[in-house]
């Protein structure tokens, strides 16, 4: 379950330590693209990316399915909470505390999407923390 957590932290964290850092010239260019893109204009986008990605990979069943499209929908509204403390008028303990809301309000999606998961989809989510770290 490791990779399905990762998935969810890195959806939805991403945002509250990513507009802490968004002023930080020095994070942006040594993270490549930067963290700051998810919130900003493309977090959507990224978000869409991420889920049709994995999507594609897992390639839900029709029985796995309701739970699929709960957790993209959980996570998108989750994603769109984020947004209000995006920028440096927020302080890191509200983005945090915003991030932490944001789980809780996804983790009930995740979990039961991850229930209904076969073996070979739970590990290749349990997968995701090692091939992005590779």
């Amino acid at each position: 379950m490791w990779g399905s957590r990762l998935l969810l932290a890195a959806v939805l964290s991403s945002a509250a330590v990513a507009s802490a850092a968004a002023d930080q010239s020095w994070f942006h260019g040594r993270h490549g693209r930067g963290a700051a893109d998810w919130c900003g204009p493309q977090a959507a986008a990224r978000l869409d990316g991420m889920l049709t990605m994995t999507e594609a990979v897992l390639r839900p069943t029709a029985g796995q399915r309701a739970a699929w499209e709960a957790f993209a929908a959980a996570a998108k509204t989750a994603r769109a909470e984020l947004e209000t403390v995006c920028g440096a008028a927020h302080s890191l303990p509200d983005k945090l505390a915003a991030t932490a809301a944001a789980l809780d309000k996804v983790r009930p999606a995740l979990d039961a999407l991850y229930g209904v998961l076969d073996g070979e989809q739970r590990q290749w989510l349990d997968g995701m923390g090692q091939r992005r770290r590779g």
